[in-house]
């Protein structure tokens, strides 16, 4: 306490000693240099207003943006599930057709005899003329493609148009396994003349017995033997929700034995579709299941792919 009291003293006597005009020198400094930092704060303060003023504006922004994303969301997810209705309803009609058409060709197939014998007749009756030749019926035209696909409902959904912009695909749906599509191929083979043929066949043996090597061979014999002078390509079976794994490696595993007993054909790569690709237990979504396997399939029949949803 009492050094305290003395360094007191000392500064008092030091003060004393100042001149009188330097000491208005120091105080007017001391005043000016508080006048500038007082400025200086309140510029600070005035800018951190102006800040909390415009975060404040911000975050109603935000709020307001917030909110309007989740609309769009919100409408998106109708819009989605809008179109997976309205894609169901198509599916059906599909279904229809193919049923009609199915009938049509029975009941051609149950007429074809008498049909051929009054073709034969025709054909073996001589017509008088300049030459006396003899009438023949012209062959039915055959349908030119780049791709055929042969596949069961989960293909049906790709849309021709957009698989093979600047060429032609057919999509034809068998109701069906590989002893379907063999008879189908046997009776309809030769309306076509495809440079590239998909095969997607097994997934309804799943629901029987099984894939049967002898069927699924027979199919691809006459296949070859059908379109000798076409690409044929065979996609492994998609898995499902509704066949447990298991069930679906055993029928890859038999498809992929047979496929390479013939070399002339292409096996692809297996497609294995994520949780979030499916619409239901089989078929694929717009979203992404659909794309993702028509980019998988234009990759494996060299088809020229751009990532665009609408090649669907």
């Amino acid at each position: 306490m009492k050094s305290f009291v003395e360094k007191l003293a000392q500064l008092y006597s030091i003060q004393e000693k100042v001149p009188q005009n330097v000491q208005s020198v120091i105080t007017n400094s001391l005043n000016t240099q508080k006048n500038e930092m007082m400025s200086q704060w309140k510029y600070i303060d005035d800018k951190v207003k102006h800040c909390n003023g415009s975060l404040d504006s911000l975050h109603i922004k935000t709020n307001v943006l917030d909110t309007q994303l989740k609309q769009v969301i919100s409408k998106q997810t109708d819009q989605s599930a809008s179109i997976e209705s309205l894609s169901s309803i198509v599916t059906s009609l599909q279904d229809r057709v193919e049923e009609l058409e199915n009938n049509r060709r029975t009941r051609n197939d149950n007429e074809c005899p008498s049909i051929q014998n009054d073709i034969s007749r025709v054909e073996n009756t001589p017509i008088s003329g300049t030459n006396n030749t003899s009438t023949k019926l012209s062959q039915v035209s055959k349908t030119k493609c780049d791709v055929l696909i042969l596949g069961d409902s989960i293909l049906r959904r790709i849309q021709p148009k957009h698989f093979t912009p600047q060429g032609k695909t057919v999509v034809q749906i068998i109701r069906g396994g590989a002893k379907t599509c063999t008879s189908f191929v046997l009776k309809n083979g030769q309306r076509f003349e495809p440079k590239n043929i998909l095969i997607h066949i097994g997934t309804r043996d799943l629901q029987g017995e099984g894939v049967h090597e002898d069927e699924f061979s027979q199919l691809l014999d006459q296949c070859t033997k059908t379109w000798n002078n076409s690409s044929i390509y065979v996609l492994p079976i998609i898995s499902r929700k509704d066949i447990h794994d298991d069930i679906v490696n055993e029928a890859y595993n038999t498809i992929e034995l047979i496929c390479d007993l013939y070399p002339s054909i292409h096996k692809n790569e297996r497609f294995e579709p994520s949780y979030d690709m499916f619409h239901d237990d089989v078929q694929l979504n717009y979203g992404k299941g659909l794309p993702a396997i028509v980019k998988h399939l234009k990759i494996a029949l060299n088809i020229p792919y751009t990532n665009n949803t609408q090649q669907q």
